[in-house]
């Protein structure tokens, strides 16, 4: 339903009785989604939300020469982000919030890249975006926005250069301090030949963390290894003294 809107704009009648004319002014009238009529000595009118007021009846022959438009009901679209950027690279923890002033719900959301249809939008990545709202009149809005790399203190992470892993309880696996925050990392391990000894998708330092085996599970010999571990975008190269 739409809200009731005052007539700012005052109805000019031209009266017709017998050969004379005369002009009167209607005191602005409330006009709600259902519309309604008035009557005066005039005559009568009949309106309705959205149309021009007309003479439906005049019981003193009395005629609506000119009439007046409605004020438009379609209101302007503002829209109003809020986002937040992703913490760091590969965390999918940005978002977008978008909050519409004007116009008449419900709203239609349209988001490119297509990542949802409401006005919040979560698990957003680094990039580029932008959103398009309809309301239900058709009239329409958008606004662009890219979620930046905040790079907080979650995105930081230290590789260690050692591994002992002889069952003392130290150093028995290779530790990547903050990897936990890049989910879909990946880490090869390879031999001073280049031959790639190790490799896992996911590494979390529990259930998937090297513990100086091979791919087979069988204990490496001692030496110097090499690791290529790829964050996203982000990939990092070193070495790792192995030490039974």
């Amino acid at each position: 339903m739409m809200d009731k809107i005052k007539l700012t704009t005052l109805l000019l009648l031209t009266l017709l009785k017998g050969l004379q004319a005369q002009q009167i002014q209607l005191t602005p009238v409330l006009i709600g989604s259902a519309g309604g009529y008035s009557e005066g000595s005039w005559g009568s009118l009949s309106y309705s939300a959205g149309e021009a007021v007309i003479v439906t009846s005049s019981s003193n022959n009395y005629f609506l020469t000119q009439g007046f438009h409605q004020p438009n009901i379609v209101q302007n679209l503002e829209l109003d982000l809020v986002s937040k950027g992703e913490s760091c690279r590969g965390a999918k923890d940005g978002y977008a919030a978008i909050k519409v002033n004007g116009g008449f719900a419900p709203y239609i959301y349209n988001w490119t890249p297509a990542v949802g249809s409401q006005d919040s939008i979560y698990g957003l990545e680094t990039g580029i975006y932008s959103v398009t709202v309809t309301d239900s009149y058709g009239k329409t809005s958008s606004i662009e926005f890219s979620i930046e790399l905040e790079r907080t203190s979650a995105c930081f992470f230290h590789i260690y250069s050692g591994i002992t892993p002889n069952g003392d309880g130290e150093n028995d696996t290779w530790i990547i301090d903050g990897i936990e925050n890049f989910p879909e990392n990946s880490v090869e391990i390879y031999n001073r030949w280049g031959d790639k000894v190790w490799a896992s998708k996911g590494y979390d330092n529990n259930t998937a963390v090297w513990i100086g085996n091979n791919k087979n599970g069988k204990p490496l010999p001692d030496g110097t290894y090499f690791y290529i571990v790829t964050l996203g975008n982000d990939v990092h190269k070193g070495w790792v003294e192995l030490t039974n």
